[in-house]
């Protein structure tokens, strides 16, 4: 029997989320719908790609449940291209042995369509939508106050027992490909690389950094706000140890994440995570919470993106961008309003429609990625190497 009820909780522009019946856990139901640019609802959907991303979610929850995964992380020859003394680091810390005793722990339940199952037991034929079924975490929005010209946010993270959803976007980085924001960041302020735990500040596009890098930016405020880690542990109410833990736990899934990709011929470059700290008893532990997939990653298969970049590269080709860049300058110096209003009311501007043989290339990239995870072919799927030949033509 499906966990499902009839009434969304909240509908967003990819995901709508609803409560399961006879429980508190929340189902997530990814939609073939897609935004870029923080824009919203764009004018097309991608078939299959609601499938294909709750599949690669489930598959890393699970993967990185296992104790035995992080037992064997240690010894992958493709984190040899990390300094070996960063990586000893690692292995010997405290957080990388408790992975490898009780694996990571998150908010996933099980997959729920025609009933619950996990990955290894998908099969195409299930009469209900598949959803992502995880445990609710409480989340403490920050009070949004104008103070002199400028939006101030107010968080009450109070401790309490039970899961609590942190309000940081953690970015981990591997290198700075062309267009990364991170390399006029490390441009402006040579002391950024140190903070950063890099030994170098002449780095160019396409070079990989010696270790992965880690970011935070806010996660419920009305845009996304690079924080000092001064302002991250503030900004999350953790106390030292759990920052401490956040941190090392974030920096073992960009390792865990680039060790999978790597074991299929794919080259990850940067990615985002979310978390939870979950506390009982006076004890606390980081939670890893929403999903991990293509939406969240830049993935380069043999030169072709395999991640929504390819999205966002088309339509950086067009007007409508130019117009959506226009319309950010004037928004900031119009304070309250809002870019989206000023690019759809007053310069009349919207997305234009994708090509069918581009709308086709990504939703067969989606397929690939998830059915190459799972070593399952999800229905309509083709090879990474037919992906690659689709999306070059």
């Amino acid at each position: 029997m499906t966990s499902v009820v009839s009434e969304a909780i909240y509908k967003g522009s990819v995901k709508d989320i609803y409560v399961a019946s006879g429980s508190d856990d929340l189902l997530f139901h990814f939609s073939d719908d897609f935004s870029v640019f923080d824009w919203g609802k764009m004018p097309d959907q991608i078939e299959s790609k609601g499938l294909a991303l709750t599949i690669i979610a489930a598959y890393f929850f699970e993967k990185f449940s296992e104790p035995e995964f992080w037992q064997t992380l240690k010894s992958s020859s493709h984190l040899k291209r990390f300094d070996s003394q960063y990586l000893a680091s690692v292995f010997a810390g405290q957080v990388y042995g408790q992975l490898s005793q009780s694996g990571l722990t998150s908010h996933y339940v099980a997959l729920s369509g025609d009933k619950d199952f996990k990955v290894g037991e998908y099969q195409s034929n299930h009469k209900n939508p598949i959803k992502l079924k995880v445990r609710q975490a409480t989340v403490n929005r920050p009070v949004e106050k104008q103070i002199g010209n400028a939006p101030v946010y107010f968080y009450d993270q109070p401790r309490r027992d039970g899961l609590t959803f942190i309000p940081l976007e953690i970015v981990f980085r591997f290198g700075a490909p062309a267009g990364s924001s991170i390399l006029s960041r490390l441009a402006k302020d040579p002391n950024y690389a140190a903070l950063l735990g890099l030994k170098r500040t002449d780095y160019k596009a396409g070079d990989f950094f010696e270790r992965p890098v880690i970011e935070f930016f806010t996660k419920l405020e009305s845009s996304d706000r690079l924080l000092s880690y001064q302002e991250a542990a503030l900004t999350a109410a953790l106390d030292q140890d759990e920052f401490a833990n956040l941190y090392a736990v974030s920096e073992l899934i960009a390792l865990a994440l680039y060790h999978v990709f790597m074991e299929r011929g794919i080259q990850l470059f940067d990615g985002k995570v979310e978390s939870a700290v979950e506390r009982s008893q006076g004890k606390s532990k980081t939670v890893l919470v929403d999903s991990i997939g293509p939406d969240e990653l830049r993935l380069d298969y043999q030169g072709i993106q395999l991640s929504k970049e390819i999205l966002r590269d088309f339509y950086r080709q067009t007007s409508w961008y130019q117009d959506i860049t226009q319309s950010k300058a004037q928004a900031e110096s119009e304070p309250g309003s809002k870019w989206q209003t000023i690019c759809r009311n007053k310069l009349k501007s919207a997305p234009p429609p994708l090509s069918a043989n581009l709308k086709d290339g990504v939703s067969k990239m989606y397929l690939a990625l998830a059915s190459s995870l799972i070593g399952k072919d999800l229905p309509g799927a083709v090879s990474l190497a037919q992906v690659r030949d689709l999306l070059k033509a």
